[in-house]
């Protein structure tokens, strides 16, 4: 029995366990997407200003490639993840209609309303906050990738624990958003 690293969280795992004992990342599926909690995925979005969608898109790209043998490039996807989100949303559209999942989506339409909220994050105040409703399709799309892991993968366990990292996150999300909240509430002297 070999030792093999995580995807998610370099852990040492066991060749033959399902999945991380640390994180609960499936090992032994031809297809698993990156999922999150819908609390860990709205509150990270949030707390990072959005930030976190680059993350999510980066593993979930990661995950196709592996899969597919695709030869793409994860960090440059994610990095544009705007104008790729249709070619992360469609596989695992396509990979929930092959398993016979009950939730589905429209990889076109929630990539292009992806692409127009995206630019309400350079409007002025207060209007950028719209932005925010960006955190319903990826949430859309992360149940979906939920439902076709857990059918895919018996005893699979969602990743809704928070790293160190993520309270990291949390905690200086929070902090730049209460300053946000009082800029936006004190008036101008």
């Amino acid at each position: 029995m070999a030792l093999i690293n995580c995807p998610d969280c370099n852990h040492e795992v066991s060749s033959s366990a399902t999945a991380c004992p640390k994180c609960g990342c499936p090992m032994l599926s031809d297809v698993c997407f990156f999922t999150a909690t819908r609390t860990k995925l709205i509150l990270m979005s949030l707390c990072t200003f959005g930030f976190y969608y680059y993350y999510w898109f980066y593993k979930n790209f990661q995950r196709i490639k592996e899969t597919t043998g695709k030869n793409i490039w994860p960090f440059w996807r994610a990095l544009f993840c705007p104008l790729m989100a249709y070619s992360c949303f469609k596989p695992i559209q396509d990979v929930a209609d092959k398993n016979n999942t009950k939730s589905t989506i429209n990889p076109v339409l929630l990539a292009l309303c992806f692409f127009i909220l995206g630019y309400f994050a350079y409007l002025p105040d207060p209007y950028w906050l719209i932005f925010y409703l960006s955190i319903l399709i990826i949430s859309a799309v992360n149940d979906v990738a939920i439902e076709v892991n857990e059918r895919l993968i018996p005893d699979f366990k969602n990743n809704g624990e928070f790293s160190g990292w993520n309270w990291f996150g949390l905690i200086i999300g929070g902090i730049f958003w209460f300053l946000v909240i009082l800029v936006l509430i004190v008036p101008e002297a």
